[in-house]
């Protein structure tokens, strides 16, 4: 999982700018750590009769966060108007979100997405969630470039 978060980090770099993954991937994401998280959400007895909420509304604090969940669903996005969309499962895909550290790194240019998960069955829902952070104690701050 470092790896593919290091890559996705990568792809992120030279979406903000040329040669930004060669000037920021090693010194600015080189000590990042992740931690992942087995995620089991228990629905209450009336879920067949209401959408709740499993989770509610969050963002990440995270650079990013990998998600992978099960054929039940349930991962919501909130989009730019405020309209929650479906996030639906693919056999063989993950989720990647941009998480509050990115947020702050790229200035703004990049958005943490609140997002959420509800329960519309009544069986368990689970997801894996692996959060790749920035080394304990680092300043976050938004390089010029960035800035700029």
């Amino acid at each position: 999982m470092m790896k593919l978060s290091k890559k996705i980090i990568e792809i992120i770099l030279k979406s903000l700018g040329t040669g930004y993954e060669k000037r920021f991937l090693d010194s600015e994401f080189g000590n990042c750590h992740g931690y992942m998280r087995i995620v089991n959400y228990t629905p209450p007895s009336n879920v067949e009769e209401n959408q709740v909420e499993g989770l509610g509304m969050h963002t990440d604090m995270s650079c990013i966060t990998i998600v992978f969940q099960d054929e039940l669903g349930g991962l919501q996005m909130r989009s730019k108007d405020g309209k929650w969309l479906n996030i639906d499962p693919c056999k063989n895909s993950l989720v990647v979100n941009i998480g509050d550290l990115m947020q702050a790194w790229s200035n703004g240019r990049l958005r943490s997405s609140e997002h959420r998960v509800v329960l519309r069955r009544s069986r368990n829902r689970f997801s894996l969630v692996f959060f790749w952070c920035f080394e304990d104690e680092k300043e976050v701050i938004a390089p010029n470039e960035i800035v700029g």
